[in-house]
């Protein structure tokens, strides 16, 4: 995933976080809800990964969060950040 393709995903809020992120070498998994039975169907959650982070690497599946269960959030998209 580019850093422009990434950027269209996040909305205006949360975009100078997921940027800082990429900045500062980790990188960001996208999860989107994929459970069609729920009212968040679609719904983009962004983690971030790599040295210094929860994750090493990206999950399958986001961890179970604020946004709910993490089964119904499936890995989408994934951008490496450069280690600083």
């Amino acid at each position: 995933m580019s850093r422009d393709e990434l950027v269209a995903m996040t909305d205006p809020e949360s975009r100078g976080v997921v940027l800082g992120w990429i900045d500062a070498g980790f990188g960001v998994a996208v999860y989107e809800n994929k459970d069609l039975s729920s009212r968040d169907v679609g719904v983009l959650v962004f983690l971030r990964f790599g040295k210094g982070a929860t994750f090493a690497d990206p999950p399958k599946h986001a961890p179970d969060g604020s946004w709910g269960l993490g089964w119904r959030y499936q890995l989408h998209g994934v951008m490496r950040g450069v280690e600083a």
